[in-house]
Parts: C-alpha cells; structure tokens; sequence
C-alpha cells in the first residue's frame, strides 16, 4: 500500500523562483562537467552547488563537496534564500516539450512525500540494477545535508484513470514557477494546499503500484539512509519518507527515447568478420549514411519496430540489424534470464550482438541518446555505436511487475524532472 503524504517542502523564495531558470539543473547524474561550470556561473544560489559541488585537490574528509553542500545550504536557510511552507502541500509538476517528431507534448503530475518501502514489499517497483559506487556518493551528501535535495521520477499504474481529476486539480493550482530550460523544456510549479484535494488524491493512490522511471540510486539511498536513522534512533518519521515526483502511466506526456552504446572494441576487432557472424542470427543491410547524418538511420529503426538495430563505426556506411528468429536469438542468453528480460531489445543488444557476437566488455560502455555526441564518440579510440530503438512503457511494468530488473540505462525517460525546485529537508 503507497502511503503518500503532502509536506513542507523548503524552497527558493518568491524572487528566485521568478528567475527558476538560474537556480534550477537536471539531475546530478546527466551534468557534464561543462554543464557544471554553467550552471555554476548562472548564480551564486544554483542547485548545482548542493547535488554536484566542484572538487579541488586539496579535499579531505572534513572539507569536501559535501560538507560545502552542507554549509551552503545553511547559509541559504538562514539568509532566507531558501524558505520553508507554511502549509502541508502536494505540488503540481508539468514539463511541455518537444519530441524528436516535433510532436508537443506536455507530462503531468504532482510532487509528494511517499513512505519508504523495501522493493520486495510489493508496493514499489525498480526495473534497472544500481551499482555500490554511485549509492555511496548519494549517502554522503545525503548524511551531510541531512535530507533529499533531488525529487525521484515515478510512475504509477492508474488504467481506470481514478486520479486524473484531483491531478488535473492539483496542476491548476497556484503557481510558483514557469520557466522553459536550455532544453527548450517548460517547467510549470503549482501548490495545493486544498486538504480534500489533498487526500482524496493520497487515498486512490494506495492501492495502485508505482514504478520507478529515473532515480533507482536515490531510492536505495534513501532506504540506506533510513535503515541509519532507524539505527540511531532518530525521532519523528520524516528520515521514513521519500520526495518524489508521481505521473500516472496512461498520461499523454510519458515518452521514452532511446540511451544509445558506444563501445570499445575488443583487441583484434575485424568488423567483417562481426558481420559476418551476425548474419546467422539477423538480415542486415548496408544503409548510406548521407553527409555524417545518423537521423535517417534511427527513423528506419523508429519505423521497422521491435527487434531492429543500428551499427555504426564511422564514414559513410552504416548496417540495419534485424532479428531473423527472435527465438533462436533469445534462445542464446544466459539461462537464468526469465522471459519477460529476454524479449527486450536492450537485452538481445547487451547479451546476443555485444557480449556474444561481438565478445565485448561492458566496461568501456558509453550512453547517450544525442546521436551528435555518438558520432563524436566515435572520434577517440577504437569504437563503436549501436542505435536501439525506446523501452517501452509496458516493457517497464512487465518487467517491475515480474520482479526482474532490465540491463542498465534501459530507458532515458525524457524529460528529467528537474533538480531545485523543492527540497525535502529533516528539520524545521
């Protein structure tokens, strides 16, 4: 059962907010260190100085990133930069956008608090695997600031579209912010403070299983962080609770694009004889790459469907992959993979066509979804691209509901819920 509850979430002032665009960044985990000295320069305020401050040589256990973090974040309390509701609220969240169609869509969906739960309770559901490394940094700010400075990204389950008028309700409340990012992307806050509203939104999402779209390492290093809290014997229950931004499935404004791979080829690559063996599993065909233009490769993909994939190594040629058999093809995973993760393109890539025919390591993997930043990859070292076509929706609730877990970057939901906005903070 989801146990969601409005909070006081503490935020930029008024003025600021009016200017959301200067103290506001995409998650931690997509920021370039380019990126990072911009949104360093837009304000001496930006988010960007608590979820990825800069780190210089002479840091050590009690000076750091994290401890600026810390301290910056104090500072801004205490100056009134940041300011706390008054009210328990849920907060409405919109992003307008662009697809690569040029289709306009607009996401729906609001900002609450949700009681933490263990994977295997049935309430909450992961579909990617997380890795030690990134959880550990995650806990370190996270002990440091003593709170969540970043809103996890989830969706849930809601066929019947019980929630769509409270949410609708709640997205036509009093707005906070709007603003379009570099993106072209239009964020637009709203606040409900309505306590009907309010619960009866909380209510019908008790028994709807929820979905976590982007922010797995979050989420387990919130449950780390509360397991610590629990140890310690922290009072109150809000180390319990968790800030995330909720969008039922079925809304309109849920779109997937696709994280590409860029791979190091093993020693001795001959690209030939890749093809050559991948031919026994897949029809491929040679595709002309017009003027270092990968669009019209990955609109053949778009157009052909399931099972179809792109190569590229560089010049003018690229290859179409297609499954001849895809039982043949699944038939050539590891054994212990269900049903359910084998029929996933992500899958038949990773296990069949990088591990297996191509005999790869996933250690010199890159992803990306801008096709520009693929080709320009493929300018340092011995590389190459593979072009996939989007994880769907459905893929993503099968497989949580399943209790599997895909390969890693499956999905690039798109846009990312933006860092900066609010913040779930342990005090006040």
């Amino acid at each position: 059962m989801a146990d969601v509850r409005p909070f006081r979430a503490f935020r930029y002032n008024e003025r600021l907010l009016d200017m959301a665009e200067r103290v506001t960044t995409p998650p931690y985990d997509v920021i370039s260190e380019r990126d990072q000295e911009y949104y360093y320069d837009q304000s001496p305020y930006n988010v960007i100085r608590l979820i990825l401050g800069k780190t210089f040589p002479d840091d050590d256990a009690a000076r750091n990133r994290y401890t600026r973090a810390r301290e910056f974040l104090d500072l801004w309390i205490d100056e009134g930069i940041l300011i706390q509701e008054e009210t328990e609220c849920l907060y409405g969240y919109t992003q307008t956008f662009e697809t690569d169609a040029g289709e306009t869509l607009t996401r729906h969906g609001f900002v609450g608090l949700m009681k933490l739960e263990d994977w295997n309770a049935g309430t909450i559901f992961p579909h990617e695997q997380t890795f030690s490394k990134h959880k550990t940094d995650r806990l370190n700010l996270m002990r440091e600031v003593r709170g969540q400075l970043s809103t996890i990204f989830a969706l849930y389950d809601d066929p019947e579209m019980k929630t769509a008028d409270l949410l609708d309700t709640v997205v036509s409340s009093t707005k906070l912010a709007q603003y379009t990012d570099l993106l072209g992307v239009e964020h637009r806050l709203t606040r409900c403070d309505d306590a009907k509203v309010i619960s009866s939104l909380t209510e019908r999402l008790v028994d709807l299983p929820i979905f976590v779209a982007d922010g797995h390492h979050r989420y387990e290093t919130a449950l780390m962080y509360r397991d610590e809290m629990d140890a310690e014997g922290a009072p109150g229950d809000a180390h319990r609770y968790v800030m995330i931004s909720f969008t039922p499935m079925e809304d309109s404004g849920v779109y997937v694009l696709a994280p590409h791979r860029v791979i190091s080829v093993p020693p001795g690559f001959d690209e030939q004889a890749f093809l050559d063996r991948a031919r026994e599993h897949f029809e491929i065909e040679k595709y002309t790459i017009d003027g270092d233009n990968l669009d019209d490769l990955v609109t053949l993909l778009t157009r052909s469907g399931k099972g179809h994939f792109g190569y590229y190594s560089g010049g003018d040629t690229a290859y179409h992959l297609s499954i001849r058999e895809r039982d043949a093809v699944e038939g050539l995973m590891p054994g212990d993979m269900s049903e359910v993760v084998r029929s996933l393109d992500v899958s038949v890539l990773r296990e069949v066509i990088i591990k297996r025919i191509m005999n790869a390591s996933m250690d010199g993997i890159s992803f990306t979804r801008d096709l520009d930043e693929a080709r320009e990859m493929l300018r340092t070292g011995d590389r190459v691209a593979f072009f996939i076509n989007p994880t769907t929706v459905d893929e993503v609730r099968d497989v949580s509901r399943a209790g599997e877990l895909m390969p890693q970057k499956s999905t690039f939901f798109y846009p990312k819920v933006c860092s900066g906005l609010m913040f779930h903070l342990l005090r006040g």
